[in-house]
């Protein structure tokens, strides 16, 4: 959210239409990523990542489901992520062109850190093997409320170049 501030604070009618395809991206996915977390923890009762490795293993859905979130945090073109900050960055180019360093710098870094992360989380040996929870959700609400979330990441993108 820092970089959508940033991008208004340009004075460019692009980064502004970007700025606002940014928030709107952040308000799809951030609530994604929480949720995550909180189905792990409301099975596992543990937010320790430590404990939770292996996901791949022993929840191949939650862990696709937050590929895709990850995904959506990436950029990737299809999302709305990528529309917006491919539209921002134009608008930081056409204003000034000493911060396409900067924004390289930091895409950088964020997409290591959070392949990074997915790599670690999903991969490897669990050592919550036989442990079950008693209080374990209703996957088709958590799956339904992914992809109709995702689904819209999808629809906003197609309507941001119109």
């Amino acid at each position: 959210m820092g970089i959508a501030i940033s991008r208004t604070l340009s004075n460019s009618s692009t980064s502004y239409e970007g700025s606002l395809y940014m928030c709107y991206a952040h308000g799809l996915r951030s609530p994604m990523m929480f949720y995550i977390v909180y189905i792990f923890y409301n099975r596992f009762n543990t937010r320790r990542m430590l404990l939770l490795k292996g996901g791949n293993s022993t929840h191949p859905l939650i862990t696709f489901t937050c590929f895709l979130v990850i995904l959506s945090s990436l950029g990737v073109p299809p999302l709305l992520s990528f529309f917006s900050e491919f539209i921002t960055n134009i608008g930081v180019i056409m204003t000034n062109h000493s911060f396409v360093f900067i924004s390289v710098i930091l895409f950088f870094v964020s997409g290591v850190y959070m392949i990074y992360f997915f790599v670690y989380f999903s991969h490897g040996n669990t050592i919550l093997t036989g442990i079950k929870s008693v209080h374990s959700p209703d996957l088709t609400v958590i799956y339904f409320m992914f992809f109709y979330m995702m689904f819209l990441l999808f629809i906003l993108s197609n309507f941001s170049w119109t």
